[in-house]
């Protein structure tokens, strides 16, 4: 029984220090923020050298801001602005851009549904499939793929909640290539969700993980929810999740996408303890198979 390769998002300016620390500690795969895309082409190209001189393989990226534009005529310059993403993830080498599906520029979480309302919910969807369907063929022409990601309770008047939620755009999208599901274990556990649960339905269209902590639903305020803790820093089941992974034979990486943001938070820290914590989680899982419990 093999251990996950592991990956994680960027979490320092000094890319070149920050690539060696994750040589260093064992991981494997780094995950572009979006603000990476903010940047010239010849930048982007330094980091691919940067990865291939430390030995660290890029997986993927986020895609910058939002998914829809405030009005369905802005659509097609919406569409354009993320092809012109997904371009810049392919000389990045990415496999896969993750997407916040339903997002919309200028509108507030709290005014999702009035949006919505206001436009109506069939072109609302109209929108999102439209998007979804242009840029799985954009990205599958370039062998990658966009993957849909599970956004928390609440979020986007709860539009891509579930596993069930996204599969009912793939499925609105029409298509069945180039598109893949995105489980974000955190996002799961404020939603009183199973993150081990999502991944067995979601099975082979998994295609990338967003694996943080946190301790579920606390407040309103996301921010106050979503705190990006490394794994075992909160209440998530991931000796679960770990099973799930085995049990789909999901052949990617683990990524981890880690937030460090109070005063007491340590970059190296927060290293450390994703990468011994889940290799513990493994561990223990090991251990329950082999013992028959």
């Amino acid at each position: 029984m093999n251990a996950f390769s592991l990956g994680v998002n960027i979490l320092s300016k000094d890319l070149s220090s920050y690539l060696l620390r994750l040589r260093e500690i064992g991981f494997e795969h780094l995950y572009y923020n979006g603000g990476l895309f903010a940047r010239p082409e010849s930048e982007l190209q330094e980091a691919v050298d940067l990865c291939d001189q430390h030995g660290i393989t890029p997986f993927a990226a986020h895609a910058a801001g939002q998914f829809l534009p405030d009005h369905p005529d802005k659509l097609a310059d919406k569409i354009a602005q993320h092809k012109a993403m997904l371009d810049k993830a392919h000389l990045l080498r990415c496999q896969s851009v993750t997407f916040h599906v339903g997002s919309v520029d200028n509108v507030r979480n709290e005014e999702s549904a009035a949006f919505i309302a206001a436009i109506g919910a069939d072109r609302f969807d109209e929108m999102n499939f439209r998007t979804v369907r242009e840029l799985a063929d954009y990205a599958a022409r370039r062998n990658m793929k966009i993957a849909i990601e599970n956004l928390s309770r609440d979020i986007v008047n709860n539009y891509v909640r579930d596993i069930v939620d996204i599969e009912r755009v793939i499925a609105g999208a029409d298509v069945n290539v180039g598109v893949g599901i995105c489980v974000d274990a955190g996002h799961a556990h404020i939603s009183g969700l199973r993150a081990g649960d999502m991944i067995r339905r979601a099975g082979a269209c998994l295609i990338e993980t967003h694996f943080n902590d946190n301790f579920g639903w606390l407040s309103p305020i996301n921010a106050i929810n979503d705190i990006h803790r490394p794994p075992g820093v909160g209440t998530v089941d991931w000796v679960d999740v770990v099973a799930a992974l085995h049990e789909i034979h999901y052949a990617g990486p683990v990524i981890f996408e880690l937030g460090p943001k109070f005063d007491t938070d340590d970059v190296d820290t927060f290293l450390r303890l994703a990468y011994d914590n889940w290799r513990q989680f493994e561990s223990v899982y090991r251990f329950h198979q082999e013992s028959g419990v």
